[in-house]
């Protein structure tokens, strides 16, 4: 807890202090431009890996980054949702998600007009590249 406290202290004093246009920006309105969700894994960090800033992508973290169908329940699904299929079916599994967002009422309107477009990527730690699905 000591480091955490220590590396807020410093966030604070290099990076917030620096930067007031952005979290000033922060305070007043969320207007991201992109939806990304992932998984909850603490070793993906979605802004890092897009070398973009607070604010500009809504990001939904999740246990298998799981998008359920539109009105169905994804806490189960979550919770039972092993690694083992994670790392054996990832593209099969940001297929399945891509599938589930079409379903969504405000997503398959934007997507019928025209002005959405899906992208599912998976990552690599050990090679640090994405890749398209």
């Amino acid at each position: 807890m000591k480091n955490l406290i220590q590396d807020f202290e410093k966030f604070h004093k290099e990076i917030f202090e620096h930067k007031p246009v952005l979290f000033k920006g922060l305070a007043d309105s969320q207007r991201s431009q992109a939806l990304f969700i992932t998984c909850s894994d603490s070793r993906i960090d979605p802004n890092f890996l897009t070398q973009t800033e607070p604010g500009y992508m809504f990001i939904l973290r999740n246990a298998g980054n799981l998008v359920p169908a539109y009105g169905a329940g994804g806490t189960t699904a979550t919770i039972e949702f092993g690694g083992e299929f994670l790392t054996a079916n990832i593209k099969g599994n940001v297929l399945v998600q891509l599938k589930h967002l079409r379903t969504h009422p405000a997503v398959a309107k934007r997507l019928r007009r025209g002005d959405l477009t899906l992208h599912g990527w998976g990552f690599s730690n050990c090679h640090g590249r994405g890749v398209g699905v």
